[in-house]
């Protein structure tokens, strides 16, 4: 690690303001505190806790795990990239193929005239 790089904090508090000053776009803590101070401030910010707790903010999202938040984005982005294609049967491929033929015949007739 580059020493100028490291953000060290002994309380909850400062680890919250901290965060806040460096205005993340995602904020991932183990702690309760510290996510609902800057739930309202960061944009997205996730619990990582085994167990489910009841006093989460509704603004903050929880994981058990940090591989287990990354999959699950990282499968939402797939999804969404993968957009269904519609099927095109060898007909209409057929007829495409003479329309853009057609096409390409008659300008090339209307530019010898």
């Amino acid at each position: 690690f580059q020493q100028h790089r490291i953000v060290v904090c002994s309380t909850t508090q400062g680890k919250a303001h901290v965060a806040r000053h460096l205005m993340p776009s995602l904020y991932m803590d183990v702690d309760v505190l510290p996510l609902k101070m800057v739930s309202q401030y960061i944009e997205d910010t996730v619990l990582v806790h085994s167990s489910s707790s009841t006093d989460i903010p509704e603004k903050v999202k929880a994981s058990p795990m940090f591989s287990t938040f990354f999959s699950a984005i990282k499968k939402r982005v797939e999804m969404k990239n993968t957009v269904e294609k519609p099927q095109v049967t060898n007909l209409q491929a057929k007829n495409t193929q003479a329309a853009i033929l057609r096409r390409r015949t008659a300008g090339s007739a209307q530019a010898k005239k």
